[in-house]
């Protein structure tokens, strides 16, 4: 919830109280608005086409279905892939929420996912070398580390 969508639910919740509203009701009241704020996107078709596009192609990559990298699996593989999807993500500045909205995961799973790759590329110069490849930006990475 965005800080707009906070501050119009505390609106509802003391308009709705000033009305002659009991608390319970109010706070009923400003559920319902910050409801009517959230997103509601579905499994797939919701978030857009270019963070389903990686999705994709990260599973093509490491040979999965996108289904594993959004699902609950935790062996290594399914891990790696899912961490590499946050990463490429994060580029453009994606939000964490949205990403672990799209990859069925909290806030912060996906934080520690992006700091866990970001460790792996300082670790493995070849991984960083396979991210220049594929195309998606490495700036975190330096220069004489990525090549």
């Amino acid at each position: 919830m965005t800080d707009r969508q906070l501050e119009e639910a505390g609106q509802a919740f003391v308009l709705a109280v000033r009305a002659g509203a009991s608390p319970a009701q109010a706070m009923g009241r400003a559920i319902d608005s910050a409801r009517a704020h959230r997103p509601q996107l579905d499994a797939y078709g919701g978030f857009p086409d270019w963070m389903l596009t990686v999705v994709r192609d990260v599973a093509k990559r490491h040979g999965l279905k996108p289904s594993v990298i959004r699902g609950p699996r935790r062996d290594r593989y399914a891990v790696h892939a899912r961490d590499e999807v946050v990463w490429i993500l994060r580029q453009p500045e994606a939000s964490y929420p949205l990403i672990g909205h799209l990859l069925n995961r909290d806030h912060s799973t996906i934080i520690s996912a992006f700091r866990r790759f970001e460790a792996r590329l300082e670790a493995e110069p070849e991984l960083a070398a396979r991210m220049i490849e594929s195309g998606y930006r490495v700036e975190s990475v330096p220069e004489e580390r990525a090549a």
